[in-house]
């Protein structure tokens, strides 16, 4: 099974105050990826990807710096 699914935003989460607001608007989401995997191996996966390492490369040409790091 995958694929992503709406589910209510969380109490803890920090837009719960938002879905509370009588004109306040917030959602939440959430995606099977079919393995365990830890949120740090999750984050370094997702920020070392390569739509993040073009993004690299033109901070780079702008003369911002940026790593993986």
């Amino acid at each position: 099974m995958s694929g992503i699914t709406r589910i209510p935003v969380p109490r803890i989460a920090s837009l719960a105050d938002y879905d509370l607001l009588e004109h306040g608007y917030a959602d939440c989401y959430t995606s099977y990826v079919g393995v365990a995997c830890g949120l740090d191996d999750f984050l370094i996966a997702f920020y070392t990807s390569a739509v993040f390492k073009v993004e690299r490369f033109i901070f780079r040409v702008l003369g911002l710096p940026s790593s993986d790091e």
